[in-house]
């Protein structure tokens, strides 16, 4: 394995909070149009910063009908980052709803897209 080239990676790939929330706050005005929302998560926002990747749920606000799927949703992301690469973060059934993307930038960001409705969205 070449370390020299991981190590590119890794700093090309670092995610400061400061960007975590602005890259959500850009997010959110794209996808809330299709009935989404995002959510930071992950190493940016409980340590501050990230050498790997931005994580970022991904649920509806309109439950328990968003305007799109999760799929569809998931092309209209693609195109609004044009990314060098993008795809499942995994294989497996825990990896189902997990896609990441590379940015231009070399960021990478992992979406975690969350299908749920909890018993009291049922009353709302």
């Amino acid at each position: 394995m070449n370390t020299e080239i991981i190590e590119v990676i890794e700093s090309n790939s670092r995610w400061e909070l400061y960007e975590g929330i602005q890259e959500c706050q850009n997010l959110a005005r794209f996808i809330k149009e299709f009935g989404y929302y995002p959510a930071l998560t992950g190493s940016v926002l409980y340590h501050g910063s990230s050498q790997k990747d931005l994580d970022i749920l991904v649920y509806p606000h309109h439950a328990p009908s968003p305007v799109m799927s999760f799929a569809d949703l998931w092309l209209e992301i693609i195109k609004y980052y044009n990314p060098k690469a993008y795809g499942f973060a995994g294989t497996g059934k825990a990896y189902e709803g997990v896609r990441y993307l590379i940015k231009q930038s070399e960021q990478r960001i992992d979406f975690f897209f969350c299908d749920f409705i909890t018993e009291m969205d049922k009353y709302v």
